[in-house]
């Protein structure tokens, strides 16, 4: 009878992968022979590991990556690998001390456990202990949507100089043959996507980043939150 391993035990299975990987990376090959088969094997397994764990994770190091293309002068390179290395340690030991059991938890058996609905791994580690405060639930919306201002500017690669509206201006465009980051071929999809995302900014974001209030539920806070989850 084949035993299926429950979801903490894949993740789990990924960090001792990524630990593996870690005990494996040579940075001075990384860097002198980015062409090699062997360097482009270990990110492309590197990236499909944190594709697997953090979506913001595997943005940050793609970003790293694509300053190792032999093209690029030796010096840069030098640096992208000496950065990956220390990026790609941080995040083995970050993850051997994560509590991915909440993966393994059935919503029907604890549904009051507000832990068991918001699992990108930033909103977690920067929220739910906000949703288990007294008060001040507006600063749940806040950092809820930094991270979704982070993730977008992240994956269109633009600068940290554009904030809010301005940002998902410049990354999402409603016709999928113009936009920065494309969600769907389907036009009315697109900009579905492109005013949701612009809503929140305008009907969140901007209001918790400039004002402070007391008028936000814990219950608010958390549709907030687990609304961008699903982003």
């Amino acid at each position: 009878m084949t035993m299926t391993m429950k979801k903490s035990e894949q993740k789990i299975g990924l960090v001792e992968e990524l630990g593996k990987c870690f005990q494996a990376l040579n940075v001075n090959q990384l860097y002198e022979e980015s062409d090699h088969k062997t360097s482009k094997d270990w990110l492309a397994e590197v990236a499909a590991i944190l594709k697997n764990l953090d979506e913001g994770d595997f943005q940050a190091f793609m970003n790293l990556r694509q300053h190792l293309y032999p093209s690029i002068p030796l010096a840069t390179r030098k640096h992208a690998a000496e950065q990956i290395d220390g990026f790609v340690r941080q995040k083995v030991a970050e993850y051997k001390r994560y509590d991915f059991s909440y993966l393994d938890r059935e919503i029907k058996n604890n549904p009051e456990d507000i832990s068991n609905y918001i699992h990108d791994k930033e909103l977690r580690d920067r929220c739910l202990d906000l949703l288990e405060a007294e008060s001040k639930y507006d600063r749940v919306i806040n950092q809820a949507t930094q991270v979704l201002e982070d993730r977008v500017r992240t994956k269109a690669k633009l600068t940290d100089r554009l904030e809010g509206v301005r940002l998902i201006n410049a990354a999402l465009n409603p016709d999928p043959s113009k936009t920065v980051l494309k969600v769907s071929n389907d036009p009315d999809e697109q900009q579905g996507f492109c005013d949701i995302c612009r809503g929140i900014m305008l009907a969140f974001r901007n209001p918790t980043h400039h004002h402070l209030t007391d008028k936000i539920t814990r219950e608010e806070a958390f549709k907030v939150c687990a609304f961008i989850d699903t982003l």
